[in-house]
């Protein structure tokens, strides 16, 4: 019995050997699988969502650029008409007596547009005449030298000057609307509007106040115009004089507005500004020398992927845990039939035996049942054959000789 306990055990102890080896290589195969479809999925996701993203950023910035040219040619538009309808109350640019004229156009544009002031300066840049008189306009004159020479022909007759700090610690933009006096010398009519105006259509590209993502302005010298207050900086405009081409605030940012947004380019890139990673559309509106960024963290771009990351490492678990439910339930029916299994091939192998044992020790012959026709019963039916080969030649060795 302690060899065919051997067998059995043996044979329960392959199987389940057999089983736990195919359980284990179907559970790593299962894993390696499980990994690898997860690293496909995040990289395939992670690439689309940034093709997308870089395709939708891109798309932006040139729509809000759109947005804020047509804006500005707008105002354009109104200084030439308004432009025009001095030219009728222009008699001489030595003096400017009669004021009534400029305030009723100064309430006119300023139900629209938030105008700061207009002035008239002659062709030395001397204010002939302004509305209204308290607001400081003194950088008016020395922006005028800089933009426009008395010698140039009047190829056009608006000018624009870019936004600029004037002596009051305010800032504001202007367009000159270029006329003559009746002794054809220059006059420049100067309408300067507040920004506000331009700050709000800025700030429409942030979806919620303190948002990281954001639109901000630099002009053709690389400083901010405006960029709105986000959870990781304060407002910045003109005022803060903040250089985008200085190298202090980040090389890669730098290398952008210098080599790519200056230089009038289109397109998609990443920097660091102020401790914060992020993407970047970009574009330059060249009638206006404005280089425009459209911003979005990275940590808001790769949420989206981080949580499905943690999501397929959740069903991942779940799917382990379940799997490891299974091969336990397959280990047990695995060992369990082994048993059965055991207990089939042993039993008429141990009846085999005993009858054998039985034969020589007691010479009792016990003949084994034949069932089937597998091995066993094949087995069964020789040792009977041997049974009786035994017996008969027992027979003929107890007669008597003679007989």
């Amino acid at each position: 019995m302690s060899k065919i306990n051997k067998l059995s055990k043996k044979i329960i102890i392959y199987t389940t050997s057999l089983i736990l080896s195919v359980t284990l290589i179907f559970t790593v195969v299962s894993m390696s699988a499980l990994i690898m479809f997860k690293k496909y999925t995040i990289n395939k996701t992670e690439n689309t969502f940034k093709d997308n993203a870089n395709r939708n950023l891109e798309r932006e910035v040139v729509f809000y650029a759109k947005i804020l040219k047509k804006a500005m040619d707008s105002r354009s538009k109104t200084v030439f008409m308004f432009g025009k309808m001095l030219d009728k109350e222009i008699k001489t640019y030595k003096s400017c007596r009669n004021k009534n004229f400029l305030t009723d156009i100064y309430e006119e544009m300023n139900q629209s547009f938030d105008i700061r002031d207009i002035e008239i300066l002659n062709s030395n840049f001397k204010v002939l005449c302004k509305f209204p008189e308290y607001i400081d306009t003194s950088s008016i004159p020395v922006l005028l030298k800089e933009a426009i020479k008395p010698a140039d022909e009047f190829t056009s007759r608006i000018r624009y000057i870019d936004f600029h700090k004037n002596n009051d610690n305010s800032v504001s933009y202007s367009y000159v609307y270029l006329t003559k006096a009746d002794d054809k010398s220059p006059i420049f009519v100067v309408f300067d509007f507040n920004p506000y105006g331009v700050y709000s259509l800025i700030k429409t590209a942030q979806l919620y106040p303190y948002s990281q993502k954001c639109l901000w302005v630099i002009n053709k010298k690389g400083i901010l115009i405006y960029d709105p207050p986000t959870k990781n900086h304060p407002l910045i405009t003109l005022l803060d004089n903040v250089n985008l081409k200085n190298p202090k605030n980040g090389l890669t940012l730098s290398e952008i507005v210098t080599n790519k947004i200056l230089k009038g380019g289109t397109g998609v890139s990443r920097y660091i500004f102020r401790n914060v990673d992020k993407f970047v559309g970009y574009t330059y509106i060249k009638e206006l020398g404005w280089g425009l960024g459209l911003t979005l963290p990275t940590e808001e771009f790769y949420a989206p992927i981080i949580n499905l990351s943690r999501d397929i490492d959740v069903k991942t678990i779940h799917t382990l845990s379940i799997l490891s439910i299974v091969n336990a339930i397959i280990i047990l029916i695995g060992v369990t039939i082994a048993m059965f299994v055991s207990k089939k091939i042993t039993r008429p192998i141990n009846r085999t035996i005993e009858a054998i044992d039985a034969l020589i020790k007691e010479g009792e012959l016990k003949k084994l049942s034949i069932e089937g026709d597998d091995e066993l019963q094949e087995l069964a039916l020789s040792v009977n054959k041997l049974m009786d080969f035994f017996d008969k030649t027992c027979s003929n060795t107890d007669k008597p000789k003679g007989v």
